[in-house]
């Protein structure tokens, strides 16, 4: 009788998942937010990684397009009062290389960010530094 009603508990479950589950919208965004210009991204939140190959240490960049090193995270603002950047669509220099920029138009002025990740004396294991520049 036990094992009968532990049974009904695990089917019951598992039908109120599969109903949950396909009840679940995707995250996709939609196509039409992204400028024409730009390059498209399937992803609704992407983030990448700032470092070093066999480097034990990497800066994440958020899907905002802030950095965050694990110990405090670096954003970006624009405008007067400041308003926080949020550009999701960001690309690689040359298609692959580790340095990221994105670019974007607030209140008629263009900015653009690149960043990229290095050490100071090129070992893996130093501490990683994050370089940016930002044109306006």
């Amino acid at each position: 009788m036990i094992v009968k009603r532990s049974f009904m508990l695990v089917i019951s479950l598992y039908l109120l998942g599969c109903v949950v589950v396909m009840n679940l919208k995707a995250q996709m965004v939609n196509p039409s937010i992204d400028n024409p210009k730009e390059p498209f991204s399937y992803y609704s939140k992407p983030t990448d990684v700032l470092g070093v190959m066999d480097g034990k240490w990497g800066t994440e960049v958020t899907p905002e397009g802030y950095l965050y090193t694990g110990y405090g995270e670096l954003m970006f603002f624009t405008g007067n009062p400041p308003e926080p950047v949020n550009h999701r669509v960001k690309t690689l220099f040359k298609g692959y290389f580790p340095i990221i920029s994105y670019q974007f138009e607030k209140n008629g002025i263009q900015y653009k960010l690149t960043a990229f990740a290095a050490t100071l004396d090129g070992k893996p294991d130093s501490p990683l530094m994050n370089f940016i520049r930002v044109r306006v």
